[in-house]
Formats: C-alpha cells, structure tokens, sequence
C-alpha cells in the first residue's frame, strides 16, 4: 500500500497505531499500541479476528512483526527467507494463513515477491520472488479471495495478478484496460468484483469478464483519488487518502451503490490529525 512516491513515504517514520472506532453514528480516535522500534517504518498492517492478534510489514527492516495480549515480538526476522520490504499483508482466517506482499523500489532496480506463512509455526508455506531487475514491477497489496485464491496489486506493472496455494506462479489478469498505479484492494461479499484504488480513483473489476469500470462519484467536490489501503465495510469502502492538490491526509468513506458501481456519499472519519498523519 506504499504510494509511486517513496521518498514522501519513508520520511513518515510513525510507529503509533491508532483504533477509528465505529458506529451508526459516530467515530472516535484512541491509541491502541505503541512499537517501541522507531525505525520500522510500518506499512501493511492486519489483524486476526480469531487469536485477536495484529500483522505489520516493516519496509525498512525486512519484516514482519506480531502485536498480541503479550506485546511486541518478530514474527519473521529480517530478511528471513528472503523477505524484503514488507508491504501490505492480509490474514486467510479459514485457512489460517497470513499472506504478504514484499519488494523493492528504491533506486533503479525493482524486486517484488508474494510470501505464505502458517499463522501457528510461522513455517513458510510458498512463496514466489523476483530479483532485483529493472522491470518496473512490485507486489502492493492483495485481498483474498473465499475459495483461498488472493488478487494482488502490481503499482510499477500497472495490473493484477492472481496465486493461489496450488499455482506455481503467479497469473497477470487479462483486464480489458490498464491501471494507473493501482494499490489499496479489497472483494465484494460474493467474489464478483474487486474493488481498487488507483491514481485515476477507485475502480471495480468484474472478475468473470475482466471488465474495468471507473466507480462514479455523485458529488465532483469529492475524489476517490490518492487512496491507499482500502477495506470494504458494510458496502463501503473505507480508505486512507493521501495529500490531494494541498489538502490534507485524509481517512475517508465512501457509501456505495448496491452494484458497486458509483458512490453517493462520503464520510470523512478523520482529516489532518497527529495521529493519523
């Protein structure tokens, strides 16, 4: 979920998570947990309903690290079996398998991998990685499907990929247009569409026919664009929007239509506070 705009990313060093708590009628901000490595630079973050636990890739250190009842511990080292910057990550309850992207896009060379880890052991299941190249690729976030298959954002390649547990490597999904730096995804209750965030704004994919579709907005004073992690929410679709034309971080909603094909209204949670920026 790291913006096509690193270096504005790796000067945010926040290690302060915060909880936005919901109801019918309003939200409220409290801190949840505090990592005591200053140097982490968290990206992706998940949680596991079942175990109650929390998830979050460390860009800078190759890593992914568990917050439970017990505190803070590695859930992976760094570089452990060849994990890079962490990226987004996601928990398969059923299957109790937390998946991750990971990569590089510093510099000139790119590297991009998808890694599988038993929640339990923390045994490494499978994994794909591509090495350092200058093929402009690299894994952002992914969403899961219910039969286990995961959907994964490619910002540099500009497209999405599909694995699963029995495919050998990954597959480039045959869209019928390009993206512009997709990055935030999530899936509609019955796998029909995936939902992206793009720099052109949110997008809905019809899985069976590959179809792109631009999600309308009812109201042109508000944009889908410069979102970044995305989670679909009691159809809506809550979003971390980045700095717009001036206008500050944003944690906004957007209320959706039953097909998913337009917006019509929005909701912001929070806007330009210490805490969330």
């Amino acid at each position: 979920m790291v913006s096509e705009k690193p270096k504005q990313f790796l000067r945010k060093l926040g290690t302060i998570l915060f909880f936005l708590f919901t109801t019918s009628v309003s939200f409220s901000q409290e801190i949840a947990f505090d990592i005591p490595e200053k140097d982490l630079i968290p990206e992706g973050i998940a949680f596991d309903p079942l175990t109650k636990d929390f998830y979050m890739s460390s860009i800078f250190k190759n890593k992914i690290v568990k917050i439970s009842g017990q505190g803070v511990s590695d859930f992976i080292e760094s570089n452990q079996d060849g994990f890079m910057g962490g990226v987004g990550l996601h928990v398969d309850i059923k299957r109790r398998i937390l998946w991750a992207c990971s990569g590089n896009i510093i510099g000139k060379n790119f590297s991009a991998g998808i890694f599988a880890y038993d929640l339990k052991t923390k045994k490494l299941l499978k994994k794909i990685s591509y090495p350092l190249d200058t093929i402009k690729r690299f894994f952002n976030d992914l969403v899961i499907s219910r039969d286990g298959s995961i959907y994964i954002t490619d910002t540099y390649g500009h497209c999405i990929w599909k694995w699963s547990m029995s495919m050998k490597e990954p597959i480039k999904l045959k869209l019928n247009k390009p993206f512009a730096y997709p990055n935030g995804i999530t899936i509609s209750p019955n796998d029909n569409y995936l939902l992206v965030a793009t720099d052109n704004g949110l997008q809905r994919v019809d899985i069976k026919s590959n179809v792109v579709e631009t999600i309308k907005m009812s109201d042109d004073s508000v944009s889908s664009k410069g979102l970044d992690g995305i989670e679909l929410y009691r159809n809506t679709i809550i979003g971390i929007q980045n700095a717009l034309e001036g206008k500050p971080n944003k944690v906004i909603r957007y209320f959706l239509s039953n097909d998913f094909q337009s917006i019509h209204k929005t909701e912001i949670i929070d806007s330009n506070t210490l805490l969330s920026d």
